[in-house]
């Protein structure tokens, strides 16, 4: 008995999971947007572009990359037979568009703040320490609020109200991303020589 309720728990939850590990793998993208720039981050001060327009485009791509590995997820998990109900499949996509906008977001702020340059080819390259240790606190803060709100959503009112309660976090989530990324032209602009030095 004991063991056929954790199989059907674990099946249900096989994508959510998932979908964590994909967040998981991602997160080491998202702080160093300007990892692979080089010498080319000189044309982007150069360019009559902004710099929003810049971080904009990298957040679009990887957010693309995002939806693609979870869309690869759903496939691979409902071939093994653990298809996710209707229910699930909502809540996850809306707590992964919340966790993503504040990765996103403030993945841009540590980009500019502690640039690293990485080169092609090269393996074992890592981010700086405190660019690691404020992405794992991120990442373990979007848990604890997405397992939170799933706590407080099955006590105060049922499961049904999950995917609801995560797009209102999304919304907020949007504002914090939004205005974090205006303000990317302005920091880039403060930080250009310490971006010159790191990635040139």
């Amino acid at each position: 008995g004991g063991l056929s309720f954790l199989g059907k728990v674990g099946g249900a939850f096989a994508y959510p999971a998932s979908v964590v590990y994909v967040l998981l793998l991602m997160m080491n993208f998202c702080p160093n947007n300007l990892a692979y720039e080089g010498r080319g981050v000189e044309r982007l001060f150069l360019a009559p572009v902004n710099f929003r327009d810049v971080m904009l485009a990298k957040n679009l791509f990887l957010a693309a990359l995002l939806v693609s590995e979870a869309l690869l997820a759903l496939v691979l998990v409902t071939a093994t037979g653990h298809p996710p109900s209707v229910l699930i499949l909502l809540a996850t996509w809306a707590a992964l568009l919340f966790a993503a906008l504040i990765h996103l977001g403030v993945g841009n702020w540590l980009s500019l703040q502690f640039p690293r340059k990485f080169e092609f080819g090269v393996r074992r390259q890592r981010p700086s320490g405190l660019t690691m240790l404020i992405s794992f606190g991120l990442f373990f803060a979007e848990m604890g609020v997405i397992s939170g709100t799933a706590f407080l959503c099955n006590w105060l009112v049922g499961l049904w109200f999950l995917p609801l309660a995560y797009i209102a976090l999304s919304a907020a989530a949007l504002g914090v991303y939004r205005l974090i990324l205006e303000g990317t032209t302005r920091q880039a602009i403060a930080r250009r020589d310490t971006l010159l030095d790191q990635l040139s």
